[in-house]
Formats: C-alpha cells, structure tokens, sequence
C-alpha cells in the first residue's frame, strides 16, 4: 500500500557513469537517432578510445561519474594532457546558441509513474537557466560561470539576476520555459519542432534507462504500483537548434527560490 518516489536501481540512470552506458546501449540499437547525446567516453573503461580521439575537439568537459550541482565539472583544452581519473570526458560544445552572449540550458521535468507499462510525463513547466557571465568561443576554460549552466554555481555570482516573480526579463538567469519558447518565437524558430525535439530525447532517454533500471526494480518490488519517480533532463541547444543531452538528475530540485 506505500507509495515511494524512487524506482530500486534509479542510480542506473541517474549517475553520469551509468548513463553514458544506458547511451551507448541505445546508440548500438538505434544508431543516429541516438544522436543527441553528445560524444562522451567512459574512464578508464574508454582510456584508450578517448586519447584517439582527442585532438579532435579543441575543448573537452570532464564530469566525476557521480557528482551533483556541478561538482567536480571542469573543462580541458586538447593542448593540456589527456584526462585518466575515473569519471566521463565529453565533447564539450563550443558553439551554444546564445541569448544575450549567454550560454544556457533547458531544465525539463518528466514523471515515470509507472514502469510496467510504462508511463511518462513531460511537464509543461520547465526552464531556461543561464550562464552569468557573456560566452566567448576557445576562451578560458577556467571561468566556470561561462561555461556552466548549473543554478547552483551561479546563483552565488554577482552577475546573477533573480527574476521578481512576477514579471519575466530577458536579462534574468533564470526563464519559465513559455517566456523561452515565447523568445523563440520572436527570434523566427520553430517552436513546435523545437518541442518535439525535446519531447523524443526525453522518450528516447527515459525508454533506454527504464530497461535497465526495470530489471533491479522488479526483483525487490513485487508490485506494480507502488513506485513513481520525477526525473530533471537538461538539454543544451547548439547555434544549429539540434538539442544535445547533457544529463538526468534524479531528486531534481523543485524549491520556487530564485
């Protein structure tokens, strides 16, 4: 009769290790339409696959397979030595598209209420979470607030604006995700491809963690009801509009601050 917001095995999908696996099952099934998810390489699993390819970006970010909030995220630059601690080293995209010189990120919020058959729920809330300080392409990898979307970090930068709650702002660091498609509009995008766009990497995602997580959930929950889990998908649009995945957080903050 109890109810819990957790699946057993969400850590399947939630950690930065374990979805890069969860990604690269499903690039093996379903090939490009897989591409969204950016390249990425797994240490010390991938060591070797990772120094092939290295010169071939110019940057590269590099993520502790289970951190939170940023922790532990820096870039690196093709010119310093090969990354060979534990964690996952992904292409770092260089060229974002940009609101007022301003890197983003989308924040969606998805519910799984059940997984056998599984249900999913993209929310129409949603948000845009900025960089506070202007982006400038194959500059500094050390400036974090640049680089990184994560509220977290840049709510403690002075450039940080907090909306006032009741009227949206193109400089705020943080925008509903209607002000944003609103925004779009404006700019001549296609706000409904642009959706969907969001709405098959989200399936796509969910549908390829769910496999596995459902194995470990099924075998210490004999009921088919008793579990349901709020997933935060973050996603990062290129110059081009193609939407890239950069992570799922499980437990994602849902406070109203800021």
């Amino acid at each position: 009769w109890q109810k819990i917001n957790h699946y057993a095995g969400a850590f399947l999908m939630g950690r930065k290790d374990n979805l890069h696996m969860r990604m690269t099952e499903l690039k093996e099934k379903v090939g490009s339409f897989a591409d969204f998810y950016p390249e990425s390489y797994l240490l010390p699993k991938e060591q070797e696959k990772l120094n092939n390819a290295w010169k071939n970006h110019p940057m590269w970010i590099v993520k502790p397979s289970a951190s939170s909030r940023g922790i532990g995220i820096h870039l690196v630059s093709n010119k310093d030595p090969v990354p060979t601690v534990a964690g996952i080293v992904q292409y770092y995209i260089e060229k974002p598209l940009l609101v007022q010189d301003r890197k983003f990120d989308i924040r969606l919020y998805v519910l799984v209420s059940s997984i056998e058959p599984m249900r999913i729920y993209m929310h129409s809330a949603g948000m845009a979470r900025f960089c506070t300080h202007k982006y400038v392409e194959n500059s500094c990898p050390k400036d974090l607030y640049m680089h990184l979307t994560n509220f977290s970090l840049n709510k403690d930068d002075k450039g940080f604006k907090r909306s006032d709650g009741v009227n949206e702002n193109i400089d705020d660091s943080k925008w509903t995700i209607g002000f944003f498609m609103d925004y779009c509009k404006s700019q001549g995008y296609d706000t409904d491809k642009l959706m969907k766009e969001f709405e098959r990497i989200t399936v796509s995602t969910i549908i390829a963690g769910m496999n596995e997580i459902k194995k470990t959930h099924k075998k210490v929950i004999p009921h088919h009801y008793t579990s349901y889990e709020m997933y935060g998908i973050d996603i990062m649009l290129d110059s081009e509009l193609n939407a890239h995945l950069l992570e799922i957080n499980i437990s994602p903050s849902l406070s109203g601050m800021d």
